[in-house]
């Protein structure tokens, strides 16, 4: 995807309130847009699994929907466009992530 349509994407976050992106400054979301990638996953794929170790991505559902759970937990739940998974979260904890990601249907998901 083109660094323009990774722009409008990040744009479309902010102007939607999206907290991550609410209160980005343009150049911020600028340099955010030419380092990341858009993933298009298939349904019920794998997007990340328990213990996986901080530090490699923040992913942001862009189109579709991911199903974070952990058994052990008893913990479930649906992300739709707008909200964000991956390192985000762990920065302050620094501890591997404690839920498997895959997608629902047919996903789009900012990295």
């Amino acid at each position: 995807v083109e660094l323009q349509a990774r722009m409008r994407i990040l744009w479309t976050f902010r102007a939607a309130r999206v907290p991550l992106f609410a209160e980005a400054q343009d150049e911020v979301l600028e340099g955010a847009a030419e380092d990341a990638t858009i993933a298009t996953l298939p349904p019920h794929s794998a997007v990340s699994n328990a213990g996986v170790e901080a530090g490699r991505f923040l992913y942001v559902v862009v189109q579709g929907t991911v199903l974070a759970h952990n058994d052990s937990h008893n913990y479930s739940t649906v992300l739709m466009p707008g909200q964000s998974f991956g390192d985000l979260p762990l920065m302050l904890s620094r501890n591997a992530w404690d839920a498997i990601y895959t997608t629902g249907d047919h996903s789009d998901c900012l990295l």
